[in-house]
């Protein structure tokens, strides 16, 4: 073989190996996922537009998972209901999954594509892909798009749901968090964290209605509420 032609070859397979890393580079992978809270878009849709956690659930699928860092990787746990888990996955370095844990589904038919850094779509088992999006903090999130603002009573009390998990009612306050579980309570309804009480609420007419609850986990909801509100002191 001639000195020029050797050349060419060699030449020819540095470019050939060149272009390969810049295909497997980092600039050429998928995006990886922003670390927290993903909720399928309907749930989000629905959310937002009836300031409903019990009427925007979703069931034919995962409703949330959530991406964390575990021993050096990045892992996203789907879970159903916001009630149980389901399967655990590794995301791989090239965006695809690998299985951790099953949790008792069929795994042979899982897609998933990351979508962007906020963004992915994920079906599997009996499950048509969905799109999920970061959303941070789930209790923030669906506190912000349900009960967060400033509120007086009919006696002009004031009532505030803050963004930061804290209620102020007018004799007390406490860190509250919206439910979203809703396997057994079947109304919408916030928790008293100091407190360890459930309390039920209802949007209507544009007021918040706040029902006490009863029940050995606060799972039946009075037929009348103990306080009327309406938003006051600005947008939530």
């Amino acid at each position: 073989m001639g000195t020029s032609r050797l050349t060419f070859l060699i030449a020819s397979f540095l470019l050939a190996g060149a272009s390969l890393r810049a295909q497997a580079g980092p600039g050429a992978l998928p995006r990886a996922l922003k670390l927290g809270d993903y909720l399928r878009d309907d749930y989000v849709r629905g959310l937002i537009a009836s300031r409903s956690p019990f009427r925007s659930s979703v069931y034919d699928s995962p409703q949330s998972a959530k991406v964390i860092r575990r021993d050096g990787e990045s892992v996203l746990i789907a879970v159903f209901n916001f009630h149980e888990g389901g399967p655990d996955f590794v995301i791989l370095p090239n965006g695809s999954l690998a299985v951790e844990s099953d949790a008792g589904s069929d795994l042979s038919n899982l897609t998933f594509t990351i979508l962007d850094s906020t963004r992915f779509r994920m079906g599997f088992d009996k499950f048509e892909p969905q799109t999920f999006i970061y959303v941070g903090n789930l209790d923030r999130y669906v506190a912000k798009f349900t009960v967060v603002g400033d509120y007086v009573d009919g006696r002009n009390r004031r009532y505030a749901f803050r963004a930061d998990g804290t209620a102020v009612f007018p004799d007390r306050e406490f860190k509250y968090s919206v439910g979203t579980d809703h396997v057994l309570n079947h109304f919408d309804y916030f928790e008293d964290e100091t407190a360890h009480v459930t309390y039920g609420f209802k949007w209507h007419n544009g007021v918040l209605d706040l029902f006490r609850t009863h029940g050995a986990i606060g799972q039946d909801v009075d037929n009348t509420p103990f306080s009327t509100l309406r938003q006051c002191c600005g947008k939530r």
